[in-house]
């Protein structure tokens, strides 16, 4: 749940099951999220969409997904815009290498 919720780098946490119920006609399980030294969030996950539905931190504040569907996508949102080239990671190493901050492994002497 914490690597969910970003707090990854936030101290050490734990989650502990807290109980099992439904949302809407979802079956859930709760986490309590508890981080070392203190502070801890409960995360509702959807056992079958392994997908948080509600979670709720210490302060009261509540984020809820809503009018969940379970349908195929559009085709059509994973064609790339006209225009667009793919992103090549080689040809962006060898830009960075062209500017002052770029530093050479050392070579072996000969």
């Amino acid at each position: 749940m914490a690597g969910i919720a970003g707090l990854v780098d936030q101290g050490d946490w734990r989650c502990e099951p807290a109980k099992t119920e439904m949302i809407g006609a979802r079956g859930t399980i709760a986490y309590r999220a508890v981080r070392t030294g203190g502070g801890s969030f409960i995360g509702w996950i959807d056992r079958a969409r392994r997908f948080p539905l509600r979670i709720k931190t210490d302060d009261g504040a509540l984020v809820a997904t809503d009018a969940i569907r379970d349908e195929e996508q559009a085709a059509t949102l994973f064609e790339m815009p006209k225009g667009v080239r793919k992103f090549d990671p080689r040809a962006l190493i060898e830009q960075i290498k062209q500017i002052d901050v770029w530093v050479e492994a050392p070579k072996p002497a000969p």
